[in-house]
């Protein structure tokens, strides 16, 4: 029995990846079927995340808003 293969073209996702604000697209990322959903979940968080960052530092708050979104960042 002769094993049988799939080609799947992954640069399909890819240009809508380039034109995202965040990140670096990755190729594999794209054959996920809710990638959809996990880059726009990502996108907000993200964007959370800066906004945080900046009232933090606007206001200068150092404990506990900047240490929280300095953490989000690196997790």
């Amino acid at each position: 029995m002769k094993p049988s293969f799939v080609v799947v073209d992954a640069a399909v996702g890819v240009k809508r990846e380039v034109s995202r604000k965040f990140g670096r697209h990755e190729k594999k990322f794209t054959l996920l079927p809710y990638h959809e959903e996990l880059s726009s979940e990502l996108d907000a968080r993200f964007e959370h995340i800066k906004h945080g960052l900046v009232i933090a530092v606007l206001v200068n708050e150092q404990r506990p808003a900047l240490v929280n979104y300095i953490f989000a960042l690196k997790t």
